[in-house]
């Protein structure tokens, strides 16, 4: 189940990656979701990790973790922008 949820997430991030970069800079998108999700993802990809020396399970984590964060700062555009943003990627839906 774990595996299956770290491999879902990995294909989900380059998706939801293109999605978020282009709702960063939309002034329509809440700052304080804006700085949550950069602040996120900045500790994440810190040094200052969780257990990376644990062989795929601190990188694995982290993906998962990201996901999550993108996901949530995704949901906390207002839905117009959202679907303004899907559709100039070619997508339906986050």
């Amino acid at each position: 189940m774990k595996l299956l949820l770290r491999f879902r997430s990995f294909a989900r991030l380059p998706g939801l990656l293109r999605l978020a970069l282009r709702l960063l800079p939309d002034p329509r998108v809440p700052t304080y979701a804006k700085a949550l999700a950069l602040g996120t993802v900045a500790l994440v990809l810190s040094p200052l990790d969780l257990p990376n020396w644990i062989p795929l399970v601190g990188q694995g984590l982290d993906v998962v973790f990201i996901v999550a964060i993108l996901d949530r700062f995704i949901r906390s555009a207002p839905q117009a922008v959202l679907r303004e943003h899907e559709a100039a990627l070619g997508r339906r839906g986050a």
